[in-house]
């Protein structure tokens, strides 16, 4: 099944009648399925041409704070079929895992504990936390540390997170310290995409490779 507007308006269908409230998701503008979506190209096309890139289709890859699925479903339907999620959220788990049989795609959604995110255990090649990082009040030093260790190696870790403007902001992160953090623990750093913010931030999604 190749992915396009078509596919997009099935998902988005078949979200919308599970639970009516994701239309104020999809109304807001941060939902993956607006459509046309500007997060889906920041977030889904941008990953996958790094992954295209760099690994072949066989790559195993853990998509963490996965919510409904959308992410996953997208790499599926590309040919990426060594793929999990997992979340918090055991509603929207609930729902992605039904999404997946609705597509036809044996791809499965774990539901974890809040505070799994710090003792994620497992390994994978890839590991990607999309659009969640910026939202609650993680403490992203701990994050990296434990997700390195269920990396392998010349895997990567592929993530976004609000950064502030040359003004600090509270509870911004910025670039050098985010890169700081990554260099810490073993990783080579790169920045594939940005996209800019209403108001006083950014968003930066990082690609940090986990050095032999």
């Amino acid at each position: 099944m190749n992915w396009g507007y078509d596919i997009e308006q099935r998902i988005r269908d078949f979200l919308l009648e599970e639970d009516p409230r994701f239309k104020d998701e999809i109304d807001g503008g941060y939902h993956w399925l607006q459509v046309p979506s500007r997060l889906s190209r920041f977030y889904m096309r941008d990953v996958l041409a790094y992954l295209d890139e760099f690994y072949p289709k066989t790559v195993s890859l853990l998509d963490y704070g996965t919510g409904t699925g959308v992410f996953l479903a997208y790499l599926y339907s590309h040919g990426y079929t060594n793929i999990e999620g997992r979340d918090s959220n055991l509603h929207r788990v609930e729902v992605g895992n039904k999404l997946m049989k609705h597509l036809g795609f044996p791809v499965t959604i774990m539901g974890v504990g809040e505070n799994d995110i710090y003792h994620i255990r497992g390994k994978w090649t890839i590991i990607t936390m999309l659009d969640m990082l910026s939202y609650l009040p993680f403490d992203i030093p701990a994050i990296i540390k434990n997700t390195k260790q269920c990396i392998e190696p010349n895997g990567c870790f592929i993530f976004d997170i609000l950064e502030q403007y040359a003004k600090p902001q509270p509870n911004l992160w910025s670039r050098q310290r985010i890169k700081e953090l990554l260099t810490k623990e073993g990783y080579e750093v790169k920045i594939i995409s940005s996209l800019e913010q209403t108001g006083d931030a950014y968003k930066n999604l990082y690609v940090a490779r986990l050095r032999s």
